[in-house]
C-alpha cells in the first residue's frame, strides 16, 4: 500500500499540453511506485499521453514511451517522458520506469496531458508514492 496518492483530473483535452489539476506541495521526500489512469470514455484514435513533473521536470525515465513529433498551434513538440492510456481503454494500472532521483520535500508535483487520442473524457491520473523521510512537523 502506498504512503501517499496524488490524484489529478481533467474533463477533456484542451490543447497541447493540457494541465491537469491540482498541483501538489510535497511535505516530505518520496519515491514514485506506480501510475494509474482512469477515463469515463477512452481514446478512440491513438493513445492519450501524459507526463508527471517534479518542479517542472519529468519524473519518468526516457525509455518508457516515445510519441512522434506532431504540429499543433504552430509549435512542434517531441517527448520521451510520457506514459499512455491506450486506444479504446478506460483504465490502465501500471508500474512505470521512474527516474531514480527521489521527489524532494518542498517541491511541487504537476501532471499534464501531452496529447489526445480523441474523444476521451473525465480523465483521472493517480501517482502512488512511498515516503522516504518524515516531514518537519512536530507530532501533536
Amino acid at each position: 500500500m502506498a504512503d501517499r496518492v496524488l490524484t489529478w483530473f481533467v474533463d477533456k483535452f484542451a490543447g497541447d499540453p493540457t494541465t491537469m489539476h491540482p498541483a501538489y506541495y510535497m511535505d516530505g521526500e518520496y519515491v514514485p511506485v506506480a501510475v494509474r489512469i482512469y477515463a469515463e470514455t477512452g481514446p478512440s484514435l491513438d493513445g492519450a499521453t501524459f507526463e508527471i513533473r517534479d518542479d517542472g521536470t519529468s519524473i519518468m525515465c526516457d525509455n518508457t514511451y516515445t510519441y512522434a513529433a506532431y504540429v499543433a498551434n504552430s509549435a512542434t513538440y517531441t517527448g520521451t517522458f510520457t506514459f499512455e492510456l491506450p486506444k479504446g481503454e478506460t483504465s490502465d494500472d501500471m508500474a512505470e520506469d521512474f527516474k531514480s532521483i527521489p521527489i524532494a520535500a518542498g517541491s511541487w508535483m504537476t501532471c499534464v496531458m501531452r496529447s489526445s487520442g480523441a474523444d476521451e473524457k473525465n480523465i483521472t491520473v493517480q501517482l502512488e508514492l512511498n515516503r522516504l523521510s518524515e516531514s518537519d512537523e512536530e507530532p501533536d
